[in-house]
């Protein structure tokens, strides 16, 4: 090998070496950013409803559906017809229809 060659050489893996840097860099980056947004806004994350049957939790089949630690009016709305979330449902609708009662009865 002649001495340009050497010299062309050195200067490439010169370059590819800076071009590894600099992709490292961007790379970390990235990563950082997909770790971000794989976290998601704060709070629970919202869980699929796995089954829709009348007394079963519809996130956890093996779970009990009347003490469910995760049962909400959302997940009811969602079709989870799990004990508890059918209690708060109801409760949530009976109130609205009492509040929406007494607002008319004060109306008339």
């Amino acid at each position: 090998m002649t001495p340009e060659q050497e010299t062309r050489l050195a200067v490439a893996c010169q370059q590819l070496d800076s071009l590894v840097s600099e992709l490292e860099g961007r790379i970390s980056v990235v990563e950082e950013q997909v770790d971000h947004l794989l976290k998601g806004r704060p709070g629970r994350r919202l869980q699929p409803i796995i089954r829709s049957e009348h007394g079963v939790c519809g996130i956890d089949p093996e779970r009990d559906s009347a003490s469910c630690p995760d049962a909400s009016l959302w997940r009811r709305a969602k079709g989870c017809q799990g004990d508890a979330c059918v209690v708060i449902a109801s409760e949530y609708y009976r109130n609205y229809r009492a509040k929406k009662r007494n607002s008319a009865e004060e109306d008339a």
